[in-house]
C-alpha cells in the first residue's frame, strides 16, 4: 500500500461520471474569534470544538503488502498541541476492489480542544502487524480576540421588570 496524497478540506466530492475529485476549502488553519466577555473551554478538559471537515486520502496498490483480498486496514491519529500522545484513533478498512487506486474520505465533525497551537491528524496503514506513518496533516487553531469597533457604545444589561413590582392604575383621568 502507497500513500499518494492527503488534503484537509471542508468537503471531497466525485464526480459521477468522470471519477474525478474535487476538494473544496482546503483547511491549513482554523481561526476561532471568541467575542468580548466569551471564555474559551479549559484546555485540560475534555471539550470538543465542532467542525465540518474531511480528510481525504489517495492510496495506491501495492502487490507486495497488498492485504487478504485487497482490503487495507487504516487508522487516523489526532495528537494535539503540547502532548504527544494520541487522543483519537478510529479505525477504517480500505478496499482497492481490485483496482490501482481508491480513496478514503473520512468525515471530521469534532475535535477535543486542548487550546490554540498546531493540531496533527497522521494517517497510518498496518503492515506487518506494525502502524506505519503515511501522512502528517498540520493544521493550527488560532485564537483571535473579536474587538469592538470605535465609537461603539457598549450597552449594559437591562434589569427585568418582575410583574409583582408594577402598580397598575386604571381610575379614570382628568382632562386637562
Amino acid at each position: 500500500m502507497k500513500h499518494i496524497w492527503t488534503v484537509l478540506c471542508r468537503r471531497g466530492l466525485v464526480d459521477a461520471r468522470s471519477n474525478q475529485v474535487s476538494l473544496l476549502e482546503v483547511a491549513e488553519e482554523i481561526s476561532v474569534t471568541v467575542q468580548p466577555g466569551v471564555t474559551l473551554p479549559d484546555p485540560t478538559a475534555d471539550e470538543t470544538v465542532d467542525v465540518s471537515l474531511e480528510l481525504v486520502t489517495l492510496w495506491g496498490s501495492d502487490q507486495a503488502t497488498q492485504g487478504q483480498n485487497g482490503v487495507e486496514r487504516v487508522r487516523i491519529v489526532l495528537v494535539t498541541p503540547n502532548d504527544p500522545q494520541p487522543v483519537y484513533q478510529p479505525e477504517m478498512n480500505v478496499d482497492f476492489q481490485g483496482g490501482k487506486r481508491t480513496r478514503s474520505f473520512v468525515g471530521i465533525s469534532a475535535f477535543l480542544w486542548r487550546g490554540p497551537g498546531v493540531y496533527r491528524f497522521r494517517v497510518e496503514f498496518l503492515a506487518r502487524k506494525k502502524w506505519v506513518l503515511a501522512a502528517e496533516m498540520p493544521f493550527e487553531v488560532i485564537v483571535k480576540m473579536a474587538q469592538r469597533p470605535s465609537g461603539q457604545i457598549q450597552a449594559r444589561p437591562v434589569k427585568p421588570i418582575k410583574l409583582k413590582q408594577m402598580k397598575v392604575d386604571n381610575r379614570p383621568r382628568k382632562r386637562r
